[in-house]
């Protein structure tokens, strides 16, 4: 008799912890928009880190390698013969002559505008690890990878390295994840960092600043960074169940402040924040590791909590709710997943916020 009531205080335990959670996954559950017109999943179950749109089709790169899709309607164009895959890696980006550069496991790739290989550049030219990020800055090409960075020049008919960064030399910590170009600055957000982690700002004069969890960065591994006015910049951080987002600001010295920080208490659907883009008609889109995507009508919507905001996922019909990288076409937004390509049909948004804000069904 003892061991049963023993038992049952258990399961009584065990009900109040867990009510809770299951009561705040009912209710994100309930303000997220069911089935939303102007969605379809393209190259479903695949893997896709990677989109770069050329004008004329949309680089679309991940575990099964590289392919170019139709950037209107979808439709496959080729698949690149090349054996390269990017699982992880986010970097495809176009250098001032007009090469394709996308980086892997094993280093960089140039391709023709057409998508013939040309050239690859691998460790120990270039750091080793796989190739997190890529950074044309009309001169040159900047490459993010697991142990450190470097800065690529055409020399004549060739690319050159030029210079490698890492922690011996101003970088935080070796792990380069994002690249990021502001006026006469270059960004280095690093992440399975052992030490400080965070932001590295490196001025034209060979100047380094620091941002991090120290300045009040939610975390110190950085996902994206996205310029949202020409002194503000919203930082995208975590690991797993730990991080949110971030607003640094310019101050009249030049150096940067952490000023505002935004996280699921302020109605961010997952803790790690996975990626950042602002679209042409000034929409936020802020994705989560597992959680989806909250949906911004504005920049403005950033307060606290956040307001005027839709939680997107795949009851809304995403092929997938971690959503890594995303691109804008003419008629359409791109979401690439870890299950899929997801297009958006850019003239239903603007119905989706009518029916379910207006409607009471709304994230703020």
């Amino acid at each position: 008799m003892k061991k049963n009531k023993a038992f049952l205080f258990l399961l009584f335990i065990l009900f109040l912890a867990v009510c809770p959670a299951c009561a705040g996954l009912m209710q994100n559950t309930e303000s997220e928009p069911k089935n939303l017109s102007g969605m379809s999943v393209f190259l479903e179950g695949q893997e896709i880190s990677a989109l770069y749109d050329d004008g004329k089709y949309l680089w679309v790169g991940g575990k099964s390698g590289i392919v170019l899709l139709d950037r209107s309607t979808g439709e496959l164009h080729k698949k690149l013969d090349a054996e390269i895959e990017m699982v992880y890696a986010s970097g495809i980006e176009k250098s001032a002559d007009g090469l394709i550069w996308a980086g892997h496991s094993g280093g960089v790739t140039a391709f023709s505008p057409e998508g013939a290989e040309l050239f690859s550049i691998s460790e120990p030219q270039i750091p080793g690890g796989r190739v997190n990020a890529l950074l044309a800055d009309g001169k040159g090409l900047w490459i993010g990878a697991m142990e450190g960075a470097a800065y690529l020049e055409k020399n004549g008919e060739s690319w050159q390295v030029k210079e490698i960064l890492t922690s011996e030399n101003g970088l935080s910590d070796d792990c380069v994840n994002v690249l990021f170009k502001n006026e006469d600055e270059i960004w280095f957000g690093t992440y399975l960092a052992a030490g400080k982690g965070g932001c590295s700002i490196r001025d034209r004069d060979g100047n380094w600043k620091h941002l991090s969890v120290d300045e009040g960065l939610p975390h110190r591994y950085v996902n994206a960074i996205l310029p949202v006015l020409k002194q503000e910049i919203l930082i995208a951080a975590g690991h797993l169940n730990h991080g949110g987002m971030a607003r640094a600001y310019r101050q009249e010295d030049g150096g940067w402040q952490i000023t505002k920080t935004w996280n699921r208490e302020d109605k961010i659907p997952g803790d790690k924040v996975r990626w950042l883009f602002l679209d042409s008609a000034g929409r936020l889109w802020i994705t989560t590791e597992s959680n989806g995507i909250l949906l911004c009508q504005s920049v403005d919507s950033l307060q606290s909590p956040i307001e005027n905001a839709l939680v997107l996922t795949t009851q809304s019909g995403l092929s997938d709710n971690e959503v890594k990288v995303i691109a804008e076409c003419d008629d359409c937004i791109w979401l690439g997943s870890r299950m899929g390509l997801t297009r958006v049909e850019k003239s239903e948004i603007d119905q989706w916020f009518q029916i379910y804000l207006q409607g009471g069904n709304n994230n703020g």
